[in-house]
């Protein structure tokens, strides 16, 4: 029945079970918690808890989706359910502001296949950035040759598309953490963001602490 539905065709809404919807109620996150959703498709149980925190919502959020849409979807496909995510997100907690990241390279063949697929979506999910309350950043070239653009293997698991736990070390968390205290610091200019776009690669982003497990 759902599927005969035009408005469940257009992606403006979808279902999620039951056991998607006990995560958060379990989880019960609190202020000062921070929460990643490692299992986000396309985001739902991150805008559960982001429904159950309206009174108190969380600082900063941080959508990595769409990987598992750019073989199927086009690139307008794919924006349009991250417009919906960030425009739900943002009507349940306003304060909150959003940091959109930018698609990764995947698989072995990336260099002469997936940048068709994965490039158009990120140059349209910068669109959404207004450097105000949404932030977009990408790390595509850390986990990159430099020469060929091939990926560097040691921080992904042998299927070249989930990361190892050396690449959540040394990319993926130092990064978004680096990013998160950026978007909070209430001194830094849009024209600041702006600019770190501009080259995708900013390893001064990543913060002083030894420590980054706290993410």
């Amino acid at each position: 029945y759902l599927a005969e539905l035009q408005s469940f065709q257009n992606g403006d809404f979808y279902v999620q079970d039951i056991s998607s919807m006990l995560v958060s109620h379990i989880a019960q996150p609190k202020e000062g918690d921070y929460v990643i959703d490692v299992c986000a498709a396309p985001g739902g149980k991150s805008l559960h808890m982001a429904e159950m925190l309206k009174a108190n919502p969380p600082s900063v959020a941080v959508f990595f989706i769409g990987t598992n849409n750019s073989g199927g979807n086009t690139a307008d496909e794919i924006l349009y359910g991250m417009e919906n995510l960030v425009r739900t997100l943002r009507g349940y907690c306003p304060q909150t502001k959003v940091i959109v990241l930018g698609l990764a390279p995947r698989g072995l063949a990336f260099a002469r296949k997936a940048l068709r697929h994965i490039d158009p979506v990120n140059v349209r999910y910068r669109t959404l950035a207004d450097w105000k309350d949404v932030y977009y950043y990408e790390f595509s070239n850390d986990l990159m040759n430099p020469d060929d653009r091939a990926l560097k293997m040691d921080f992904y698991t042998n299927d070249a598309l989930h990361f190892s736990g050396k690449g959540y070390a040394e990319v993926i968390t130092p990064n978004v953490a680096g990013m998160i205290k950026l978007v909070q610091s209430p001194k830094l200019p849009a024209d600041f963001f702006r600019q770190i776009n501009l080259s995708f690669h900013t390893p001064d982003l990543r913060p002083p602490e030894k420590n980054h497990r706290q993410v």
